[in-house]
């Protein structure tokens, strides 16, 4: 082949190959991920085993606001302004942060309590807007602990709710745990009262006035003022029937702890983003619920205070103490 002709023919292939190229590096897709300031090597990790490596066909730009720090906004605007193909943020306060920023992102959001109770999906299996992600599906839980609660105590009429004294609930934290627990259980006809505390002094005299054959203690977010087997023992003292959101206190002494949860939640978190990478809708991806539930019943606790577990309940305890 002649020089020339040669010369011309490399050029074509070239020009061939060029859109070839940038199509390549087009296809660099950005993860903005708002951060509470753990590692994101897990998304790193994770991401590449999708096929999204970082460095060559992946960006992930992580913005850190502590939750102790007013500067969410300021961090979540900085991650928005990069236009990023997926915002990825934990709990529901970061979440509506970016969620106030953008509508045209989709957000992959890390958990949160109740997403359509929120405003984040109009509902679980079509969120319908730019946001979707993990549940931890409240509503329904809280429907299970009323309905537990009733089975152990048929006569319940009230159920008080300790948590520890803090800040104004708002949308985070226990918020939606207790507003939705509150509505089941009133519109069981129980009666619901929620104290909040700061010791152990004030934990007794929330339970004074209860009646054992009739209220249920319910231990909500209280481990920061009371030692687990502290909490544990002062409602068994009075022969109060006790259910409790920590696992520890579960196994600490109350009569039942029962929570749900997420099986390899960063995994499946992983796996959402991957599907907003390769072009999927928020819109049309449902929320992911719960698949992985946590029952522990305290035999020997409900002996000490007078309790008959039916055979329904123990059959679903996935752990019996005592």
């Amino acid at each position: 082949m002649r020089p020339d002709r040669r010369a011309a023919l490399t050029g074509l292939l070239a020009l061939a190959a060029a859109p070839r190229a940038l199509a390549q590096r087009a296809r660099v897709r950005t993860v903005g991920y708002l951060s509470n300031g753990a590692d994101p090597a897990w998304l790193v990790k994770l991401l590449a085993a999708s096929g999204h490596v970082e460095g060559r066909n992946l960006r992930l730009e992580v913005r850190t606001a502590p939750p102790e720090t007013r500067d969410t906004e300021k961090v979540a605007a900085q991650l928005v302004e990069m236009r990023p193909d997926v915002l990825l943020a934990f709990g529901a306060r970061n979440v509506s942060v970016l969620a106030r920023l953008t509508k045209a992102i989709p957000i992959v959001c890390g958990g949160t309590a109740d997403p359509v109770g929120i405003g984040f999906a109009e509902t679980v299996r079509r969120p319908g807007g730019n946001i979707t992600g993990l549940s931890y599906g409240i509503p329904e839980i809280a429907q299970i602990l009323v309905g537990l609660m009733r089975t152990v105590k048929p006569r319940l009429q009230r159920i008080l709710a300790l948590t520890e004294r803090k800040e104004a609930d708002g949308q985070q934290g226990w918020g939606n745990v207790l507003r939705s627990l509150e509505g089941r259980a009133r519109g069981a006809g129980i009666a619901w009262e929620l104290v909040r505390v700061g010791s152990a002094a004030e934990t007794e005299r929330a339970l004074a006035p209860l009646e054992p054959a009739t209220a249920l203690v319910y231990y909500i977010d209280v481990t920061g003022v009371l030692a687990n087997a502290r909490a544990a023992e002062l409602a068994n003292g009075r022969r109060l029937a006790s259910m409790a959101a920590n696992t520890a206190l579960g196994r600490a002494g109350v009569l039942m702890h029962y929570s749900i949860d997420h099986a390899d939640p960063q995994r499946r978190v992983a796996a959402i983003v991957d599907q907003v990478l390769r072009g999927a809708n928020p819109a049309e991806i449902p929320f992911e619920l719960p698949d992985r539930t946590t029952f522990i019943v305290n035999r020997a606790t409900a002996k000490a205070i007078g309790v008959e577990l039916p055979p329904e309940v123990l059959a679903r305890a996935t752990e019996i103490v005592g």
